[in-house]
């Protein structure tokens, strides 16, 4: 009995097979017949499917249940694929952190390239004594900006950033006319960078900010390519920057920084263009850009605005005192100097308003009686300027002797002041000058700087050892100055042109043989000389300077057939002379040296008619 109770009452318990096992047998055994297998059949497939790792009827039919069944048959896949999510979640975990590192690097990055390059060097960039730690910054800032500029992609105002940073270090690096480390090298190709990445962007939208930073990056290339005797490559950039002014000036809404860029593009197209003899067009330009400086100071008068201003009239006062204007240059340097001294009085240590001033002292020198070129005559009154710009290059020189600017200047200082020293009455003096500056030209970095200053140096040491009557060291110095002079490439600045000082070579090689008596030699320097400054004369006749040269030419014939005692060709010689000032005198505005060019002329004249022995006077 006990046996039938268990059997048809009581609920069987699982054998402990495994759950799913355990489940077919006990819907095997249930008391209930409709909720048993309805036949063997049903029973066979639930085991043949729990063996394939299917669902069975005699388990409940969850989501859960037929998930577990999916995972048993496709065990292999599902490893695979959990792997793989697995992995894809790790290294999206990774890449979140390592983008957070690397945004925090490149922010960094960025953050201490600017402090170099900006507030660092802003903080010393005027201190005297300075240069050693700018070096060092401007390694640093490099490595930084390069590895900026491979992760910026195209952020366009990470790309100006970089563009500014790249045209600062430029500056620093070796642009003229500021204090600078003398690597031209590197700073060119930090100017290549930056105009590349302005382009880029100027690809995409010609914006005025664009247009500006891109015009002054070309500007800034351009008085650097010319500075290191690269005229062709100067004046296509210089070229461009002005276009893009002209762009800039095109658009409504002319804004005063347009100005700005405009005024320093066709200042550099002028410096180019005074370097070719082109006066005309130099003043032109020059003119320009007093006129866009007047503008920046009348809206903006600070500190900026009016050094900028100052600067233009420099380059006005030049190509004026070219062109034989000597009063209206002198306007322009007074002017200047009325400005210089406002801005030394509210900034008495920035170095920048010390060199302007010491620019104006040679150009001041330069108007009232350089022998370099036409002026009043007035040497005593050239010395003392020159003086003056000598203590003031000296005393930045002695603060900062890194500072390769201050350097150059202090060697123009002593090679000026020997110009106008006689070659007559005080030779000594005058070779002491010239040696003085010929020692420290080695102290500069290898390059046309340094060549144009061994070139001015050696020019001034032949006419004074010549003078000096020491004939084999004056011939010493002009084998020196020749060949520096033969391998001279193109020309640097306004200052130095090849084919100039190649006639300066003949010119002292005749003075020369005339002192030794070696007429035919001299007759055949001084034709050389000639033939040179009579084309640069015919090729600009508006020149006062050049035409000041070609006199010189004429001066010498004379002395050379006077040791002939060639009346006939002596006189020929002085017409010319008078023939030409008289003409120039007509067509222009007479100054103070032409009069005393045509007066000496007209007198030397009259004295040969009366057989008389009277000496040209050489300038």
């Amino acid at each position: 009995m006990e046996m039938d109770r268990i059997i048809c009452e009581q609920p069987p318990t699982a054998p402990g097979l495994g759950d799913e096992l355990d489940h077919i047998i006990l819907m095997a055994l249930r008391k209930e017949p409709s909720r048993r297998y309805g036949s063997i059949q049903q029973l066979a497939e639930d085991i043949q499917r729990s063996m394939q790792n299917l669902p069975v009827s005699a388990r409940p039919d969850t989501f859960w249940y037929r998930t577990g069944k999916y995972a048993r048959r496709h065990w292999a896949g599902l490893i695979s694929v959990g792997i793989a999510v697995a992995g894809l979640l790790v290294g999206s975990v990774l890449a979140v952190q390592q983008a957070r590192r690397a945004e925090r690097r490149f922010t960094q990055v960025r953050t201490i390239a600017g402090k170099f390059l900006f507030d660092f060097h802003d903080d010393i960039q005027y201190i005297p004594g300075t240069t050693k730690a700018r070096e060092h910054m401007v390694s640093t800032a490099r490595d930084y900006l390069d590895s900026l500029a491979a992760e910026a992609g195209n952020d366009p105002q990470l790309l100006l950033e970089l563009a500014t940073a790249y045209q600062r270090l430029a500056g620093i690096q070796g642009q003229p006319h500021i204090a600078n480390l003398g690597q031209t090298g590197p700073a060119l190709d930090s100017y290549k960078k930056a105009i590349a990445i302005l382009e880029k962007l100027a690809a995409r939208n010609r914006t005025r900010e664009v247009l500006r930073r891109l015009a002054n990056v070309y500007t800034l290339r351009a008085e650097l390519l010319q500075f290191i005797s690269r005229p062709k490559e100067a004046l296509a950039s210089a070229t461009h920057a002005s276009q893009l002014s002209e762009e800039l000036l095109s658009k409504p809404a002319v804004e005063q920084a347009d100005h700005t860029v405009a005024a320093t593009a066709v200042t550099d197209l002028g410096s180019l263009r005074m370097a070719v003899d082109d006066l005309s067009e130099a003043r032109t330009d020059y003119g320009k850009a007093v006129e866009y400086r007047r503008r920046a100071v009348q809206a903006y008068p600070n500190t900026e605005t009016r050094y900028a201003y100052a600067a233009a009239l420099e380059h006005a006062g030049f190509v004026l005192m070219r062109l034989g204007d000597l009063a209206g240059a002198l306007d322009r340097y007074h002017e200047e100097e009325k400005i210089i001294d406002i801005l030394s009085r509210d900034n008495p240590s920035d170095v920048r308003f010390q060199r302007l001033r010491l620019l104006l002292y040679q150009n001041l020198g330069n108007v009232y009686g350089t022998s370099e070129q036409a002026s009043l005559g007035q040497m005593s009154w050239a010395l003392g300027y020159y003086r003056q710009m000598q203590a003031l290059a000296q005393e930045m020189y002695t603060a900062d002797p890194d500072n390769q600017t201050a350097l150059s200047d202090l060697i123009n200082s002593l090679v000026k002041s020997a110009n106008v020293i006689s070659q007559d009455t005080d030779p000594l003096t005058k070779l002491e000058l010239d040696q003085q500056a010929l020692a420290l030209t080695q102290k500069l970095a290898a390059g046309p700087q340094r060549d144009y200053h061994r070139i001015a140096s050696l020019n001034g040491i032949v006419e004074a050892d010549t003078a000096l009557r020491d004939f084999s060291a004056a011939h010493r110095a002009l084998d020196g100055f020749e060949a520096l002079v033969r391998n001279q490439t193109g020309n640097l600045a306004v200052q130095s042109n090849q084919q100039r000082n190649l006639a300066l070579v003949y010119e002292r090689q005749a003075e020369l043989a005339l002192k030794e008596h070696k007429l035919d030699a001299a007759l055949i320097a001084a034709s050389n000389y000639l033939k040179y400054m009579g084309q640069r004369f015919a090729d600009h006749p508006e020149s006062m300077s050049a035409l000041a040269d070609l006199s010189e030419g004429w001066d010498l014939m004379t002395l050379i057939y006077k040791q002939r005692a060639d009346g006939a060709q002596i006189r020929a010689w002085r017409q010319k002379k008078l023939d030409a000032w008289t003409d120039w005198n007509r067509r222009h505005t007479p100054n103070p040296y032409s009069k005393a060019q045509q007066e000496e002329a007209a007198g030397a004249l009259t004295a040969a008619d009366a057989g008389t022995r009277t000496q040209p006077q050489r300038h």
